[in-house]
């Protein structure tokens, strides 16, 4: 609590004496801490959801979608950079970074790390170009979803599930509840489709034929080798070898603003 006292009552006494003199000028690198930088780049570490989980590394994908927002209404700003270690996450969540991604108006390019994958893979697919390690941790194209079952041991323990519902499907997934072959094949039907959807979106994004990626959707990652014979990824390489490619891009030589 100390040091966030004295750093930001001292910050507060800076721009106090600017304003006190009638100039801010030589502030820009406090107000925007991208301010001399053209490279935007944002992370995405660990399970992607709508909020972040406070008891480990996750993103949050509206923050995310914010920052490109940002990073592409920035005029300072030639390209984007999204440096990725992500498992996957919520598809609706992972979705979304990916669209804000593909639709920003200015060169974007997606590192992979240790792993991306399932959401984490289907946010890089909105770049214009997806760099790798040789041992990076690539694609997962698929969607699961999970359910424990304990009605008979609940059962066993003299536990007694009641299930108020309007219709069949309703009460599924609830604790305690048991799971029908019915409402395990609705749930299966909506896996499917959500599956289908992630197929076409990686087959548009990254211009393969989608009876390729389908082929390759089994859920399984490959390593970024292999990743790249199958087209999931552009090249070999980290922030120096994208670096590289931005710097064709943006004619200028990258000066990084990390946000996050």
């Amino acid at each position: 609590m100390r040091k966030f006292f004295t750093k930001y009552t001292a910050l507060a006494f800076i721009v106090g004496l600017a304003v006190m003199f009638g100039s801010t000028r030589g502030l820009s690198w406090i107000m925007d801490p991208c301010t001399g930088k053209n490279v935007g780049v944002i992370s995405i570490v660990g399970p992607i959801d709508h909020v972040e989980n406070i008891e480990f590394y996750s993103t949050s994908a509206p923050n995310v979608v914010s920052q490109i927002e940002a990073m592409d209404a920035n005029d300072d700003i030639k390209a984007i950079l999204l440096d990725i270690d992500s498992p996957g996450g919520t598809l609706e969540s992972s979705e979304s970074i990916m669209l804000t991604l593909k639709g920003a108006s200015k060169p974007a390019v997606a590192v992979i790390r240790n792993v991306g994958a399932s959401g984490g893979y289907m946010a890089a697919t909105g770049a214009n170009r997806i760099f790798a390690s040789r041992f990076s941790d690539v694609g997962s194209i698929g969607v699961t979803n999970d359910f424990v079952d304990t009605s008979e041991k609940d059962a066993r323990d003299g536990v007694v599930f009641y299930d108020f519902s309007s219709g069949v499907d309703k009460g599924a997934f609830k604790p305690g509840s048991h799971l029908t072959p019915e409402q395990a094949e609705v749930v299966m039907q909506d896996i499917m489709k959500a599956h289908d959807i992630f197929v076409q979106d990686v087959a548009a994004n990254r211009s393969i034929p989608i009876e390729e990626v389908a082929k390759i959707a089994t859920g399984r990652t490959y390593i970024g080798e292999d990743a790249l014979k199958l087209g999931l990824i552009d090249q070999i390489g980290g922030l120096p070898e994208a670096g590289m490619w931005l710097k064709e891009q943006i004619k200028e030589e990258p000066a990084y603003c990390y946000l996050n």
